[in-house]
């Protein structure tokens, strides 16, 4: 079970281009301020975009980095990666919460749809705030 006090995204999802099959990518990124475990950060915001709607774990959510391979096909497929973090936010009476950043990546074959669903993940994970998400069990 993980507990976030914010999910932010630091800017909209935006054209990066075409991957190896010639689909179309959009990225954005996040900013969570976390108040536990962060060990299932990736697979909690995958359990937020699956709760909405947005896709279904290992068939077109995944976790992982660049060289992750994606199922054929025209997706979308949406793929998180970690990319660090920032300064521990520390309040006024010294509680210490870690900072941590992660990637969204969405590819698919039509540009419309892939930017759609990048759109819809972005507003589904954007805004959160005092939020806990249950494990997976």
């Amino acid at each position: 079970m993980g507990t976030y006090l914010s999910i932010a995204a630091i800017q909209p999802p935006f054209d990066i281009g075409t991957d190896a099959a010639s689909r179309q990518l959009f990225s954005c990124n996040f900013l969570v301020r976390s108040a536990g475990d962060p060990s299932f950060l990736l697979e909690d915001m995958v359990s937020i975009l699956a709760d909405a709607g947005l896709g279904i774990f290992g068939l077109t959510l995944f976790i992982g980095g660049m060289g992750l391979t994606f199922p054929a096909g025209d997706g979308p497929f949406v793929n998180l990666l970690r990319t660090g973090g920032a300064a521990t936010s520390i309040t006024h009476d010294a509680l210490r919460y870690p900072i941590y950043t992660f990637q969204l990546i969405t590819r698919g074959a039509s540009y419309p749809e892939t930017d759609a669903r990048a759109r819809a993940c972005h507003l589904a994970l954007d805004g959160q705030y005092n939020l806990t998400v249950p494990s997976a069990d």
